[in-house]
């Protein structure tokens, strides 16, 4: 029979860990919203016009926020060994060495250590993104997206070394047609690949702009190398989600058992 510290400890087990469940619990949800709010007070922080008038309340929030977080990491530590894999000292120790645990140790830091804002900003961001991959749902999409992209990891591999190419003949050709004319944008192969990558992927930032008219070729045709590239990379992906959704949809029809409210057609009895 269990104890009634072995039921919370269960209970409190399903609740922080999202493998424990195949849905988002409340209390999960509770500590995205307030890593939501952390990461808003920061950028709030950041800003004079509001860290001046209101820097005493942020900080009060940010000391309260923070508590919570490292009572949430020792509850977590506490509990963990519902897991059979986790209990007792040494199993406590594993999971210390978990890679979701090094994140959530890692987060607390900034506060711990009362660093600056910006590592603790994106260490926050980093732990939301960690437990948003962990909960059920978002994890067994993010297996699903990862399964099309590795079945497609050729035609993949083969666009970004394409793409690669594209970049370093363009950066040779602006070097030898205007290397001399410009040598502060393309004066060596490394300073022109800026502009062949930006040209590439369509970006186009103005800083680095050829002059003469065969370097203006060279950079249209980069333009429209780019255009395609980005195309076929876009088809090739969407390509190897749509075939992963039909190989799952058709994996899921077969496997459905019939439902129980369906009775069975009884055939007429055969005529004398």
């Amino acid at each position: 029979m269990q104890t009634p510290s072995r039921i919370w400890q269960a209970w409190l087990y399903r609740q922080l860990f999202a493998k424990a469940r195949h849905h988002l619990s409340l209390l999960n949800g509770v500590i995205i919203g307030l890593i939501i709010l952390t990461v808003l007070l920061i950028i709030a922080a950041t800003e004079p016009r509001l860290a001046e008038p209101y820097g005493a309340q942020l900080s009060v929030a940010y000391t309260i926020l923070g508590g919570f977080f490292m009572v949430e990491f020792l509850v977590r530590l506490a509990v963990v060994g519902a897991n059979r894999h986790y209990a007792g000292f040494r199993g406590r120790v594993r999971y210390l060495m978990t890679m979701p645990a090094i994140i959530d140790a890692l987060a607390l830091l900034p506060f711990v250590l009362m660093v600056g804002l910006e590592e603790s900003f994106v260490l926050r961001l980093l732990r939301l993104i960690s437990l948003g991959l962990r909960l059920g749902n978002f994890s067994r999409t993010r297996a699903f997206m990862l399964r099309a992209l590795w079945s497609r990891r050729e035609e993949l591999l083969l666009c970004v070394f394409g793409g690669f190419l594209a970049m370093v003949f363009a950066a040779t050709g602006l070097f030898i047609i205007e290397g001399r004319t410009n040598p502060d944008t393309f004066g060596s192969i490394p300073r022109a690949l800026w502009w062949a990558l930006i040209t590439l992927t369509t970006v186009g930032y103005g800083d680095a702009v050829p002059t003469s008219t065969a370097g203006r070729i060279i950079a249209g045709m980069t333009a429209i190398a780019g255009i395609a590239l980005i195309a076929l990379i876009t088809s090739v992906i969407a390509s190897a989600f749509g075939e992963a959704s039909h190989r799952r949809r058709t994996h899921k029809a077969a496997t459905r058992k019939p439902s129980p409210l369906l009775k069975p057609r009884r055939r007429p009895p055969p005529s004398r």
